[in-house]
Parts: structure tokens; sequence; C-alpha cells
């Protein structure tokens, strides 16, 4: 199939200068360039390539690990072939730049926050434009990490059988909204059928989301970083928790379950940001019985200095894909406490993880008296490996 053209892409944005889209496709990853420039760029390398047309689609209004995840998806992706990124926000396009990928910026086309009939009423509005958009594309993956920000684009590419997901896991709304949860995750799985295959990040995520969906149902590992051995230091041991402050960490109920007179743990480090930090700190400011120490987001080297291995992580999401942190903690040589949820149970021991609180404090008594085990690093380079055989599989 035809490489998108320079007049395709021009005369979409011309079409679209004076509607509810004006404006938003403003940046192609050629800097110091005007637009038409850029695009032309971008049009001759694809055009060159001969190789098969991939758009991958940024559909998140946040920057998170999925995101990060998808750069190295795009990473691998392009030794098969010609990658173009679309991004929903300009704070993601220096991620994709960074690997050299084409990318354009499409401010909000793709998906605004809203809830989950907004998103339906976004693609039967846009389906026009996402078609006329993406038409020279052999293949659309787009990437999500919920499948209401997916909505959008997917119901646009009905029928295209272009139209792929790279999905972490489906949000499981049970555990917090009872009988109309399960409802709703029916049609969470429901709409996973609009497109064709699925890609997620670990076999049991696969097996769950597989339940539902008629197409193929592939998964690639996350990277992780390779990370050394954290120092054992003599200051008191402390517990932590890293990830997005939202309601599915659950870092206020963290907070609250883990302030009690009999808590062996003086410390709660909380590392990481997000739209529930206002009421995270006002946690941390009632808590009586330890010191919650809200740090916001800070990089692995940051964290390694800070940490010792005698540190605890606790995770307390009530769900996850497959959470980069623990297997981050691993590395490190830290012993990780987890709430038992299937995206936890590969990468935690049995022992480590937990169903209640009272179970939860049961857990930090036998890690402060040294009872729980650190779970065993991966061999990043025989991850890195399957990584690119999956990929090779996929795009190849």
């Amino acid at each position: 199939m035809a490489a998108p053209t320079l007049h395709t892409v021009l005369q979409w944005i011309h079409c679209h200068e004076n509607s509810e889209t004006a404006g938003r496709i403003r940046r192609v990853a050629c800097r110091g360039r005007s637009p038409a420039s850029a695009l032309q760029v971008m049009t001759d390398r694809l055009q060159a390539d001969g190789r098969k047309q991939v758009a991958f689609v940024v559909t998140s209004s946040v920057l998170g690990g999925h995101e990060f995840q998808t750069a190295e998806l795009v990473k691998l992706a392009q030794a098969y072939c010609a990658v173009t990124v679309f991004v929903n926000k300009p704070e993601h396009a220096p991620l994709f730049e960074a690997s050299g990928s084409d990318v354009v910026i499409a401010d909000g086309l793709f998906h605004r926050p809203g809830k989950l009939h907004a998103q339906i009423a976004r693609g039967l509005r846009c389906m026009k434009t996402y078609r006329r958009l993406f038409r020279d594309f052999d293949r659309v993956v787009v990437c999500a990490g919920a499948v209401e920000a997916a909505v959008p684009v997917g119901l646009g590419l009905l029928s295209t059988g272009k139209a792929d997901l790279y999905l972490p896991f489906i949000y499981d709304r049970t555990v917090l909204w009872g009988y109309w949860g399960k409802a709703y995750t029916c049609l969470l799985r429901l709409l996973t059928k609009l497109f064709t295959n699925l890609i997620t990040v670990n076999r049991i995520q696969a097996r769950l989301i597989s339940g539902s969906h008629k197409g193929k149902v592939r998964f690639i590992r996350n990277k992780i970083a390779t990370l050394r051995p954290l120092e054992d230091r003599a200051e008191p041991r402390r517990l932590v928790t890293i990830g997005r402050l939202d309601s599915q960490k659950r870092i206020v109920e963290l907070i609250q379950d883990v302030d009690y007179p009999a808590n062996p743990f003086a410390e709660l480090l909380v590392i990481g940001d997000g739209p529930l930090r206002a009421r995270v700190e006002e946690a941390a400011r009632h808590a009586r019985f330890i010191k919650v120490t809200v740090l916001g987001w800070l990089d692995a080297d940051q964290q390694s200095r800070l940490l010792s291995r005698g540190d605890i992580l606790v995770l307390h999401s009530v769900i996850e894909g497959e959470p980069m942190v623990i297997r981050e903690a691993n590395a490190r040589g830290m012993v990780v406490i987890a709430r038992d949820i299937p995206g936890v149970r590969g990468v935690t021991w049995k022992a480590n993880r937990y169903k209640s609180v009272a179970e939860l404090r049961d857990r930090l008594k036998q890690a402060h008296e040294g009872k729980l085990r650190v779970f065993p690093a991966e061999d990043v380079d025989r991850l890195n490996l399957r990584r690119e055989n999956a990929a090779r599989k996929l795009f190849a």
C-alpha cells in the first residue's frame, strides 16, 4: 500500500482548519523545519523505505509507565516496518522523538478525559477524520492504558481491519463497583472487539483477555532497566510505595492501613505523582503512628541513592498489568509485599502477598523480622532476546 503523501496530510489539515480539530496537527519530529518541510521529510522517508507502514497512536492524556513501554515497543517495531507515531499530547512527543521516530502531535484529537459514552460519541463524530488520516497506513496500533482511551480511534476505524490495540490489562471495575462494575467490565471486553488483534504485556494478561476476544492476543514483556542491588545501610528500615497517585493504586488507603500503633516500621516513603496527590498529602498529615513522606517522581538513579536494600516495597493496587516497580525492586534486592491480584503473581512470592488489612499487617511484621524472601531478579539479556523475538512475530 502507498505511503501517506504530503498532499494527503496537508489536505487533511486544510479541510479541518475551521473545525474542532483546528491546529492540532502541529509538529513532526524534524527540528528547525517548517511544518510543510517536516511533513515532506516524513513522506520522503516513508516512500524511500518501501516497508510496511505502521502508525502508532498514543491516545493517553497522561504520561505514565505504559507510555514509556510504548516508546520501547516503537523502537523494536522500527527494525521491521516504517513507523509514524501520533501523540495525543505535546508532552509525549520527546519520548518518541528520542528514538528517531517521526512524530505528529494531534493535541486532544484522539482522546479527552471523560466517561465512556463521551468516548463513543467522539469516535462517531471523528470517524471520517480518523479514516482520512490513517487511510494510507497498512496497520494502526492504538496504544492506551485503558480500553476507554482507545475507543474513539477503534470505533473510527471500525470495519477497516487495520486497527490493533496495545493494552496492559482490562481494568476490572468489579472490585470498585460490585454488580455494576461487573456489567461495565463486560462492556469494556465487548469494546475490545473493535480491534483485530490485541497486544498485551505478559502471558497472564493475554490469558485473561483472550477469553473475550476472538482475534489474536499476543504479548510482549515490558522492558526493564538494568539495576544494581542496593546497598545495606545502618539507617532504620522503611516502607516504600512507588506509582501514579490515582484510585487504582490505593495510596490513601495504604496510608490508613499502615497507620496503627503496632506497626514495626516508622516511616512510609511515597514516590510518585498524580491526580490524587492532594488527598495523599492530606492522609499523610493525618497519620498518627507512622511518618509519611510524599516525594513526587524520582528517576531510577535518585531512587537508588535514596533507598536501601532493607527497605520494603508495598504495592496496594487493586489491579495491575505487570507492575514495573516490583520487577525493579526485585532487581534491587528488595523484599516486596503486594496485594494478591493476578498482575503480581508471576513476580512475587505467594507468602509475600495479602488479601486483607489483617494479612497486610502480618506481612509487615514478618518482613521486619526477616521472614520474607526477595524474589529472584530477571535475566535482562534473556528478557531482551524474548522481546526481540516477540516483536519480529508482531511486525515482520
